[in-house]
């Protein structure tokens, strides 16, 4: 079972929908080899109810690229904590126990505006379960109600969903005080990149894995492409703001 897994591994690596990223020689680093970065979207928690989908699959992948370092889609203070959202299954239940046992270095890479901030563009703060849970959104159960959540493959960009929350990014709202949400999203995920290329620079010439969320994984890997060119200079003139942390 486990070679039949990592047969498919092999043959999904080559899809369109994975981001191969080979970054240039640091200058000053040492290493002769380019650096490697691997970018994993994922559907979180799909995995419970989807065959196609099941833990085994990101485990095989994992083992068969043998990343030095994993990227996670957390907040470093969060991570800390041990606090994660109640959905990264793929986080709690297979990447950190994978890690872990085998010596690779996690680094959390996300970003949350702080409660006060929260309170003032929501009027709540997001990181508290609700004494009563909503129906539906932000803090509701988890359901799968769709029944194509339980055929979803292991790689399912879902274009046409992607390509809808690229379009309310880049978006301005009629209202523009009802436009908190896109403006954090933006933020996030651009500091997400930032985060990204720290790592890269703490570990040049390694093969990076980053795992974050598909809604995520397009905005962030455009703001990457936009702070390439800093891979190739030296470390002292990189404007990423955040300094890479590893955890383990």
């Amino acid at each position: 079972m486990k070679l039949q897994l990592h047969g498919q591994i092999l043959t999904l690596l080559a899809l369109s929908c994975m981001t191969f990223i080979p970054l240039p020689v640091q200058a000053g680093s040492g290493s002769t080899v380019p650096t490697r970065l691997v970018i994993l979207p994922v559907n979180h928690s799909q995995q419970l109810v989807a065959r196609s989908d099941q833990p085994g699959l990101l485990t095989a992948f994992i083992e068969t690229l043998k990343p030095d370092a994993i990227c996670i889609e957390t907040y470093p203070p969060a991570y800390v904590r041990n606090d994660f959202y109640d959905f990264v299954y793929e986080q709690t239940a297979i990447i950190l126990p994978y890690a872990r046992a085998h010596g690779i270095a996690i680094y959390p890479i996300d970003w949350e505006p702080g409660r006060d901030a929260m309170m003032l563009a929501f009027g709540s703060d997001l990181d508290e379960t609700p004494l009563i849970r909503p129906r539906v959104g932000w803090g509701a159960f988890l359901t799968f109600p769709n029944p194509s959540d339980l055929k979803a493959p292991f790689l399912d960009p879902q274009p046409d969903v992607v390509a809808h929350v690229q379009r309310w990014a880049k978006a301005d709202p009629a209202d523009a005080s009802q436009d908190a949400p896109r403006r954090l999203y933006l933020f996030r995920t651009f500091l997400q990149a930032r985060n990204i290329a720290a790592v890269a620079h703490a570990n040049p010439g390694r093969t990076i894995l980053v795992v974050v969320g598909e809604f995520t994984n397009g905005i962030s890997s455009a703001c990457w492409r936009t702070t390439q060119r800093s891979i190739s200079s030296s470390r002292r003139t990189c404007s990423c703001p955040t300094k890479a942390r590893r955890t383990s």
